[in-house]
């Protein structure tokens, strides 16, 4: 029986357990360090979280290969910080500098040295960077002690500094500054690992420094540097690793499995981005859901879906909950009352696939104002792309209708309600219970001159329009609606009287409402007769900040501030 673990939030420390590829970058950079004169000081910068701790170990590991001619040491700065005094975080780094030489074959008279220079540092109770005779002599005794130890002139101390953009940037700015008065030890090489926008942030808020003058700090401080290529991973090597070793997820193919691990990977990319430890943190609370599910019997094939897919339908949810709060509350609160396949009416079928259609265009959140504002959701282009991404997660392969690659059925549309309600167990804050219903219909409207009917015809008329969406079908006789014209505001108030039917059945006055331009596709769009109660011409308008608009045809509102608002201009 295959093992299922959790993935544990620590770096890489063998080559062996390199998923994202990054030996051969440890392997350039051993060589470098062995063949660079010395002193130098590298910098590995990166996001957090984006493996520059997994790379130091690596590099390590490469130069302890070379036997005797390399000495290392760690030194991580945040846990000093928390376990030391972090008002003395450099004289914390040099006290451990010279420990670690008695290591390394330092004499006791060398090392007992060293160690009253530096505790003259520490009584006198001034800020090492400005010390200066003390200084003068720690750095002496500190230089004499490394080339003691250093007997062959090829031998290297590399010390690795670790987390450093993880302390208070006040904190992370002394270090750094500290660091510069000890960095010349001939034989030494320093690998920092920060994030270079966090330490530069801390620069501009504490100095009001220039970007030139950034750049001229790290240049003093750092004379290599080195990005974390986070680009070049094998993200979907990685991923597969985690589908095959961690979830035990079983595939009937290879081609199954790298579809799959393809299909995670732009999941991942659209939403959190591939960072190493995001990654970690969607896996392990995937595998917690997935004994949840498990346990509720949910989580076995079926005639509908199979294991993976319900896996995968769980994964793109937690992306979306984890990079897109607002609009997977939004589809979890759309999704609530959908039910079993068997209860889903075809209009609601199509009424979910407008829905999720609309989700994929980016102009659907470029908006200023409504539920779905860029604003609020996140980045248009980001947002559509992901929601591609989710619409490909959740389709089913017993799905093998003539348009199932466009369409979710109804039994797609069960099952990502089913797993989708399993996934609000993760979050640090729950999503809030969608907000009663008010009793009043959201109704859109074309804010444009449609070619055979405009705003102002549906107020002469008595009508509104639906296009081909069978959405109008959810509206009954007595219903109140509020239309709302897309990227404007609200534009009128009214009570439905006729049910919907195709425009060429819906007669005005003992004639039909439909004129002889209109072709036969026309004709076949879905209209409600409305005895409208208040309207206005769309360019007057009524919105403000915060309003609720939708990109259904019709949905119920439920938002409060605005029922207000319409109450307050149209009536009720």
């Amino acid at each position: 029986m295959q093992k299922i673990k959790g993935l544990k939030d620590v770096p890489i420390q063998i080559h062996d357990n390199d998923a994202l590829g990054l030996s051969d970058y440890a392997k350039a950079l051993s060589a470098f360090i062995l063949s660079a004169d010395t002193p130098i000081t590298i910098g590995i910068h990166g996001d957090w979280g984006s493996g520059k701790s997994s790379l130091m170990y690596l590099i390590e590991q490469k130069l302890k290969a070379q036997g005797d001619k390399v000495y290392s040491l760690w030194f991580n700065a945040w846990q000093f910080s928390q376990f030391h005094n972090s008002e003395q975080l450099s004289i914390s780094l040099l006290s451990h500098f010279i420990d670690e030489m008695e290591r390394f074959g330092g004499t006791q008279d060398s090392l007992e040295v060293a160690k009253n220079a530096l505790m003259a540092c520490t009584v006198t109770k001034e800020p090492i960077k400005t010390n200066s005779k003390n200084i003068r002599d720690l750095k002496r005794e500190i230089s004499n002690l490394v080339a003691e130890t250093l007997i062959n002139e090829n031998n290297r101390i590399i010390v690795f500094i670790d987390d450093i953009d993880r302390l208070v940037p006040e904190k992370a700015l002394d270090l750094l500054e500290a660091l510069k008065l000890f960095l010349e030890l001939k034989g030494c090489v320093f690998v920092l690992a920060c994030d270079y926008h966090v330490i530069a942030q801390g620069l501009k808020q504490k100095f009001n420094l220039s970007e030139n003058d950034l750049k001229g700090f790290f240049e003093k401080l750092i004379q290599v540097s080195f990005n974390m290529p986070v680009s070049q991973y094998n993200a979907q090597d990685f991923l597969m690793t985690m589908l095959d070793e961690h979830l035990g997820v079983t595939y009937s193919t290879e081609q199954d499995k790298n579809d799959d691990a393809a299909l995670y990977l732009k999941l991942v990319t659209y939403s959190a981005g591939f960072n190493p430890r995001t990654v970690k943190w969607l896996f392990n609370n995937l595998l917690l859901l997935k004994f949840v599910l498990e346990t509720k019997g949910v989580l076995k094939s079926d005639s509908v879906s199979h294991v993976n897919e319900k896996m995968r339908i769980l994964f793109a949810t937690l992306c979306l909950q984890h990079s897109f709060s607002a609009m997977y509350n939004n589809l979890l609160y759309y999704l609530h009352d959908v039910g079993e396949a068997e209860n889903i009416s075809d209009e609601k079928v199509t009424e979910t696939n407008e829905f999720l259609t609309e989700l994929r265009k980016s102009e659907t959140f470029k908006q200023e104002e409504g539920e779905f504002a860029e604003k609020k959701v996140g980045n248009a282009y980001q947002l559509a792309n992901f929601m591609g991404a989710f619409f490909d997660a959740i389709q089913l392969q017993s799905d093998t209708s003539e348009n199932s690659e466009d369409m979710l059925n109804a039994d797609e549309i069960a099952t990502l309600n089913n797993i989708m309600s399993f996934s609000v167990a993760i979050v640090g804050t729950p999503p809030p219970p969608p907000p009663e219903w008010t009793g009043y219909w959201f109704v859109n409207v074309d804010n444009g001159d449609w070619g055979y009917r405009t705003w102002e015809d549906n107020r002469k008329y008595g009508f509104i329009s639906a296009g081909h969406s069978l959405a109008f079908k959810r509206l009954s006789v007595g219903d109140k609606i509020y239309a709302y014209a897309k990227g404007l505001g609200y534009v009128g108030f009214g009570e439905i009287i006729k049910e919907a039917v195709m425009i060429k059945d819906f007669v005005v006055h003992e004639e039909s409402l439909l004129q002889s331009e209109l072709n036969g596709a026309e004709s076949e769009k879905w209209v409600v007769g409305v005895k409208w109660l208040k309207t206005v011409p769309k360019e007057q308008a009524k919105t403000f900040s915060g309003v609720f608009a939708n990109q259904n045809v019709v949905c119920k509102l439920r938002h409060e501030q605005t029922l207000r608002f319409v109450h307050k201009h149209f009536g009720k």
